[in-house]
This record gives C-alpha cells, structure tokens and sequence, in this order.
C-alpha cells in the first residue's frame, strides 16, 4: 500500500513538473511571437549599408590623431610616433576596436594605452591595420633573470 501510494505521488509529480514545462514553453512560443509582430521599419540592403557607413563616417570625425611625441596614459612613458603612422587616443581606441570592429573587450588587468595607426588610416577603410598597446603590471624581473630567459628563448 505504501509502495503504491509513493508511485502515484511521483506520478503527481512528474504530471505538475510536465504541466508547468509545457506552459512555460508556451508563454515563451507566445512572447516570441509577439514581440516578432511589433513594428519594425524596414529597410533594403543599399538603405542598411548607407545607414552604417553614415555611422561610420560620424566617428571618422571625432577620432584625434597625434603624430610626434605622445605622452601615455599615466604619465609613465611618451612614444615618439614614427613616420607614417599616428597614434590614437584610448577612448578612440576602445571604439574603434570595440564597438566598430567587435573586438572583445580588455581584461581588468589590462590598461589601454591606445594604438598607432598608419598614416592614411581611417576607420571606413575596408583593408587596413592598427597596433594595439597596453600595459600589463605584472611585476619586475632582475636583469639578471632576463639575461637567462633571453638566453633561453634562443
């Protein structure tokens, strides 16, 4: 009799377990499509491409570019900017590589210091480069301990 009446409780169980899945399934199928009816505007390709480029084109505008001596974030070094590139600031950087060419965002441990671009660089060139720098407090190794790594390295 107990055997029985633990099955028939296993079976409520799994019946409430069942019942609630389905229903949750349901609002899920419900609220997908409902919120797939909201307007939407549309737009064709050329309109989309137009639309980004313009997007592209605004930021273009506000990036600022340094050539010569640069002083990096923190004061604790400058990068005199060889010719034929310039240097991007940090918070140009960080759009740039973030949110226009989706690059992942930096660990906490790393500090941007920005990027040195070629100098015809712009950011609605289909096929160019950057070179990112950052810093990374990692600690100090005695010159000696350097020597032996290079040694090693080679």
């Amino acid at each position: 009799m107990c055997h029985n009446h633990t099955n028939k409780t296993i079976m409520t169980i799994k019946f409430k377990f069942l019942t609630f899945a389905l229903c949750a399934l349901f609002t899920i199928n419900l609220l997908a499509n409902e919120t797939d009816t909201l307007a939407k505007e549309d737009f064709t390709e050329t309109e989309l491409i137009a639309i980004y480029q313009n997007y592209i084109d605004s930021i273009e505008t506000t990036i600022e570019y340094q050539t010569d001596e640069v002083s990096l974030p923190g004061d604790f070094a400058t990068v005199n900017v060889p010719e034929g590139y310039k240097y991007v600031n940090v918070a140009d950087t960080k759009t740039i590589l973030f949110d226009l060419w989706g690059n992942v965002p930096y660990s906490n441990e790393e500090n941007p210091l920005g990027m040195l671009v070629p100098a015809d660089f712009a950011v609605n060139k289909d096929h160019t480069y950057a070179i990112e720098m950052t810093y990374v407090d990692d600690g100090y190794i005695k010159m000696t301990k350097q020597k032996t790594l290079i040694m090693m390295i080679y």
